[in-house]
């Protein structure tokens, strides 16, 4: 009886601390509006994205998580990397309109650190071709 007793607390406990913890590997997110539909504009967009993870990944991966959210906040002129960009922070997403913001929305998810999952980098390889 106190064999079956101690080893149903036990389990419980096992049971009770193998809670599975949902972990997202991105936290933060980006939006950018490009100025018109245009394929050069499409482009242009595109090399801002890499532009801006790499920016992102340079400065917040030298930081302590817990201070990510106030550096993007403090510091959004530093992801705004041409003059025709505007840049806005709105819940966990970073918002950038180039020229009028008419064109292509592009969005994707910035990582945590550097082991987190690849982040996906789109090219055009025919606009590669025309340089």
């Amino acid at each position: 009886m106190k064999t079956n007793i101690i080893l149903s607390v036990l389990s419980s406990l096992v049971l009770m601390s193998s809670n599975v913890v949902n972990y997202s590997s991105f936290e933060y997110k980006y939006q950018i509006k490009t100025n018109s539909y245009s394929p050069l504009d499409d482009a242009a967009g595109y090399y801002y994205k890499e532009q801006m993870i790499d920016k992102f990944e340079y400065e917040l991966f030298t930081l302590d998580s817990s201070d990510h959210t106030s550096y993007v906040i403090n510091n959004l002129d530093h992801f705004k990397l041409s003059d025709d960009a505007s840049v806005s922070y709105q819940m966990g997403t970073i918002c950038i309109t180039l020229g009028q913001g008419k064109g292509k929305i592009i969005k994707g998810q910035f990582r945590k650190n550097e082991c987190d999952g690849e982040v996906i980098r789109e090219k055009y390889y025919i606009l590669e071709l025309f340089k």
